[in-house]
């Protein structure tokens, strides 16, 4: 699993989110709540998932446009 501080770019959190880096606030909440809903640990229930919500987690603390 990646961790967050080995991500390199501000790119590499975009591309997690599946959005360009010139994506708009919601394109980036709406990509982040998306992808939350398919790996939620409450929604999975797989291990592989759970990480991923917790690498989402990360990257939404990262400060992408001051929006998620």
């Amino acid at each position: 699993m990646t961790d967050v501080d080995e991500l390199q770019t501000a790119d590499d959190f975009y591309y997690i989110l599946g959005v360009s880096p010139r994506a708009t606030t919601k394109q980036i909440k709406d990509a982040y709540r998306g992808l939350m809903k398919e790996c939620h640990p409450d929604m999975s229930g797989d291990e592989e998932s759970a990480e991923f919500a917790t690498l989402l987690n990360e990257v939404r603390g990262v400060n992408l446009h001051h929006l998620i």
